[in-house]
């Protein structure tokens, strides 16, 4: 949890004392804003450049850009080497309206191709680089444009992976007609290398670059035999030194609020399972009640005393809560992320749509899903997709244990409900749903300015009071169509 104490100062002086050269903007490096983020670059990264040729100043003029477009690297070799930055439009979606001031966002496409006729087309680069913060399936439909020789992507927390993408239309890309396209492991479980060979002589203008191999280095086993390796070839005797200083300096850090995360906040049953792991049998891939998300939206539901309280399965980290002692670190891990709560009224009908589209985007892997106090009901799955092509119906909508439905059989849509919701989840991924407009009403964003993760932290802190958190009755059915079901309440 370097982030609750520190503010970004940890990334950038690690990121320094690695030698990095640049990194891309991505959606989290502005939870505190773009001012806390170019203020810790300068004061403990000077050498590092932000990258970003799509988060501009002003749309009407593409090229006021906030941050550095590219940089240009040259080897030793006389390669020039151009890397550029690119957030896509589902990363920039979760930046809140605050934390991005006047800035607002390029088209991702429109912006690659600028950057590579700049760049490439006006001979200033040999190869050019794309830090990608996008998701994988945008950086494999930007891989087959002819812009880009590398494309090092993140953002949707997809297992890793390393591929060469068929380009659909020629153009000045180096090394043939494919783009390599690589993804480390999320959570910074792997790191994605990739190897650029440059062949031509001196006497010719630009060289002809291929990225000949690429690869994941897994983290865990980057350890005693690669410092060993580095202590002993004088060669690379400045890389060990900065190791070691690295490791010093996170030490340190470690040490500064260690026995401040000890805390016990509370405890649970033995028999409450709030792991996200997959080897727990909770990853939220497979759950449509997940424990651990109803537990944070139980504790949003209950700041303001709302019908509902609504997170989003994407908003948490660090697997889950651990059973028995829940400690003030384990907070900080699942809710590493400061922001505000909203509130606002829904009706029946657009919490259906979002219990429709949590159904659907959780069974069949699709887009951000949401965890629900207040609200239940069973995933059935249909014979054939309906009209909308969902293969999964939410049936037996509750909310607060009654069945919502009128006398026709439909949901109604008189029917109005006070939620409870993070701020960055109500205003992108829920405000681009069908409804929204006419379906949620008195939306008031951070009504005493209380960030989530406090009122998560005081929340825990609250039940210990009540003794172990109890069970929410999660139980798994495979007779029949019926997948999952939910009963019982959450927590003690």
């Amino acid at each position: 949890p370097f982030f609750q104490f520190y503010a970004v100062e940890v990334d950038m002086r690690c990121m320094h004392l690695m030698g990095y050269h640049a990194m891309c903007v991505g959606n989290h490096d502005l939870d505190l804003g773009i001012p806390n983020l170019v203020a810790q670059a300068t004061a403990h990264a000077p050498r590092l450049e932000l990258l970003s040729c799509n988060i501009v100043k002003n749309k009407s003029d593409p090229q006021s850009y906030v941050f550095s477009p590219y940089v240009i690297i040259e080897t030793a070799g006389g390669v020039r080497v151009g890397v550029t930055g690119l957030m896509g439009s589902n990363a920039w979606a979760c930046v809140g309206m605050k934390q991005r001031g006047d800035a607002v966002l390029v088209e991702p496409l429109e912006a690659a191709r600028r950057i590579s006729e700049e760049l490439r087309g006006g001979g200033l680069v040999d190869a050019l680089i794309c830090l990608s913060h996008s998701g994988h399936v945008d950086d494999i439909a930007l891989a087959e444009q002819p812009f880009f020789d590398v494309i090092f992507g993140g953002h949707d927390h997809v297992k890793g992976f390393h591929l060469r993408v068929k380009r659909v239309s020629a153009g000045s890309g180096a090394g043939g007609d494919e783009t390599l396209v690589v993804h480390g492991d999320p959570y910074g479980d792997s790191i994605a290398y990739a190897e650029l060979v440059a062949t031509g002589g001196a006497e010719k203008a630009t060289k002809e670059v291929r990225a000949v191999s690429s690869k994941l280095i897994d983290i865990s086993r980057v350890g005693k035999e690669e410092e060993s390796a580095l202590e002993g070839d004088d060669s690379d005797a400045e890389a060990a030194e900065a190791a070691t200083k690295l490791r010093d300096y996170i030490s340190t850090v470690e040490g500064s609020f260690k026995d401040k995360l000890k805390e016990v906040l509370c405890t649970t049953a033995p028999s409450l399972n709030l792991s996200t792991k997959a080897e727990d049998g909770q990853h939220p891939a497979g759950r449509i009640h997940h424990p651990c998300v109803r537990l944070l939206a139980e504790a949003f539901r209950r700041r303001y005393d709302t019908n509902i309280g609504i997170m989003n399965y994407g908003g948490t980290r660090g697997g889950g809560f651990p059973t028995g002692e829940i400690t003030l670190g384990d907070a900080y891990s699942v809710c590493p992320f400061d922001g505000t709560l909203s509130t606002c009224r829904m009706n029946a009908k657009f919490v259906n749509t979002l219990a429709q589209h949590t159904a659907n985007a959780l069974l069949c892997r699709g887009s951000e899903k949401y965890g629900f106090s207040g609200v239940d009901y069973t995933a059935v799955r249909l014979e054939t997709s309906d009209e909308a092509g969902r293969q999964w119906q939410a049936v037996g909508l509750s909310i607060n244990g009654s069945e919502i439905i009128d006398s026709r059989g439909d949901l109604g849509e008189e029917e109005w409900y006070r939620v409870s919701v993070p701020t960055y989840l109500l205003h992108t991924h829920i405000s681009q749903l069908d409804g929204y407009a006419t379906d949620v009403r008195d939306v008031v964003d951070g009504p005493d300015g209380a960030q989530y993760q406090d009122v998560v932290v005081e929340f825990l802190r609250a039940q210990a009071a009540a003794g172990p958190l109890g069970s929410t009755g999660l139980s798994r059915t495979e007779s029949g169509t019926e997948l999952f079901r939910l009963s019982g309440e959450l927590g003690a």
